[in-house]
């Protein structure tokens, strides 16, 4: 019976505790059974919510929000938060990390303390919709994302982080219905600077992604009377390993040095010139055609100049 006189028949209430948090749900008066568990969800930085235990060391889920219960006729039932711990991410480059994630209310936090200061992107894509928040060790939001259409993300978060500090990313749904496991990412970011070794105009520095190639700028330095070639990996290369506007795929801060490449051999075929240059390679070029008259120019030199006839001998 669910009528007022055999209350007596179930729990006269269900009290919770935030065991640690706050937000608890208010006690519930129960009249009948099944009885649905509270959906209101307490909240504990940097601790993520399981559901409820039957008492406060519990560290297994004995009931979940918004779920229906038979409950044991006769006595107050009260339940406690059940906390788990953040998931830990450790990397100087990539780590990734799968849970499972159910509704709305669920919200999962990964820590992380960098070893080198640098800037880190976080990252998901899933089919459902969900959301993310950086925080630091206090608490305090840094960064919010949801959502990058283009590139089927859900989020993605770029931050610089300080190397020994810890941070928290806490991700949530949105649906209430979604039940699915979710992979995050986290990677290094490099620094990919520009040395016009020698000249001038380098492109400013780009941003690239562990695992992630990067388009380099098409910008082109200049250096009087040289051609650049394109970029290496050091300052005194005789190849260029790079092409402005090409891919780069290389993990790890560089420096990219411009080579330079003297006018002549193919002319600007392999290299690019400024069109000051234009007419130094033809006369490069005029110059190599007539090698032999400039292999008789150190005997002219000893010969001295030509003399000219008198007039009028």
């Amino acid at each position: 019976s669910t009528n007022s006189s055999c209350l007596q028949c179930y729990p006269s209430s269900i009290t919770y505790y935030a065991n640690g948090g706050s937000g608890a749900p208010s006690s519930q008066t129960v009249t009948s059974s099944p009885v649905t568990i509270s959906s209101t969800i307490p909240t504990r930085f940097p601790y993520s919510f399981a559901g409820w235990g039957t008492s406060s060391s519990s560290s297994s889920v004995s009931y979940y929000s918004g779920k229906s219960y038979t409950v044991t006729a006769g006595k107050s039932l009260s339940l406690y938060a059940v906390w788990k711990s953040p998931v830990v991410l450790s990397t100087t480059t990539s780590a990734s990390s799968s849970v499972t994630i159910s509704n709305k209310n669920s919200e999962y936090y990964f820590s992380f303390t960098p070893t080198e200061t640098a800037s880190y992107v976080f990252e998901s894509a899933v089919t459902g919709d969900t959301h993310c928040y950086l925080y630091d060790a206090q608490g305090n939001q840094l960064s919010y994302h949801d959502d990058i259409s283009s590139s089927n993300l859900n989020f993605r978060i770029v931050h610089d982080l300080t190397a020994g500090s810890t941070y928290y990313y806490k991700v949530k749904w949105r649906s209430s219905t979604v039940t699915e496991q979710i992979t995050v990412k986290l990677l290094r970011q490099y620094d990919v600077s520009f040395d016009a070794n020698g000249g001038s105009g380098a492109p400013d520095a780009q941003k690239k992604t562990h695992g992630e190639a990067i388009t380099l700028d098409s910008k082109i330095p200049v250096k009087d009377l040289f051609a650049f070639a394109g970029w290496a990996d050091t300052d005194d290369a005789q190849q260029a390993q790079y092409q402005a506007g090409g891919s780069y795929d290389a993990e790890g801060d560089s420096t990219l040095y411009a080579v330079w490449a003297y006018p002549s051999g193919s002319c600007g075929e392999n290299a690019v010139f400024p069109n000051s240059l234009l007419d130094l390679c033809a006369a490069m070029k005029l110059i190599r055609e007539n090698a032999e008259l400039l292999e008789r120019l150190p005997l002219l030199a000893v010969a001295g100049p030509i003399s000219q006839p008198k007039v009028g001998t």
